[in-house]
C-alpha cells in the first residue's frame, strides 16, 4: 500500500511541474497588449517609433522634450566675457524640426532637425551654423557668426526653470 501511495504522489508530482513549466514556457504575444501610435510597428514587444516619435508607445514627438525657455549665458571666442542671455525653443515643423532665438541675437532664427538629443542647427539663410545639445533640463548651443566680416564662435549654455 505504501510502494501505490509514493507512486501516486510522485506520479502527481511529476505531472504538476510538467503542466507548469509548459505553461510558463509558452508565450505571449506582448505587442497585442501595446498600443503603437503614429503608424510605429510592434517588433518582439515593443514600438519601433518612426522618425520624430518617442515613448514607450509613440506617442510623443520628439519637440517636446526640447520645447521652452532657458536661461544662461553666451560667450564667444571674440571677447571670452559672458553675456546673460535667454534662448526660446519653439516647433518650426513637428513631429522633429524646432528652431531656436536667443535674445542677444535679434532678427536670426536657427532652424534644425531633432536626431536623439542633439539638433544640428542653420539659420534662415544658410548662413550661419551650430549644434544643439540637451541634457534633461541644460542645453549648449555651438554656433558660428560673422560680424563685420570677423568669423566667431559662440557657445550658449542654459537651463530650463
Amino acid at each position: 500500500m505504501k510502494l501505490w501511495k509514493h507512486t501516486l504522489v510522485t506520479a502527481l508530482a511529476f505531472f504538476g511541474i510538467c503542466t507548469i513549466v509548459v505553461q510558463s514556457a509558452c508565450d505571449r504575444d506582448s505587442c497585442l497588449t501595446l498600443k503603437c501610435k503614429n503608424e510605429a510597428p510592434c517588433v518582439n514587444g515593443f514600438c519601433q517609433c518612426p522618425t520624430g516619435y518617442e515613448g514607450a508607445e509613440c506617442q510623443s514627438p520628439a519637440t517636446d522634450r526640447f520645447l521652452g525657455s532657458y536661461f544662461g549665458n553666451t560667450t564667444c571666442s571674440s571677447t571670452m566675457l559672458p553675456v546673460a542671455d535667454s534662448a526660446a525653443i519653439n516647433i518650426e515643423k513637428n513631429p522633429n524640426v524646432i528652431y531656436l532665438t536667443l535674445k542677444s541675437r535679434p532678427g536670426a532664427k536657427y532652424i534644425g532637425t531633432i536626431e536623439g538629443n542633439s539638433v544640428q542647427l542653420h539659420d534662415t539663410a544658410n548662413v550661419r551654423v551650430g549644434h544643439l545639445v540637451l541634457d534633461i533640463k541644460k542645453i549648449s548651443v555651438e554656433f558660428d557668426e560673422t560680424v563685420k566680416n570677423e568669423n566667431k564662435e559662440c557657445t550658449f549654455v542654459g537651463n530650463r526653470p
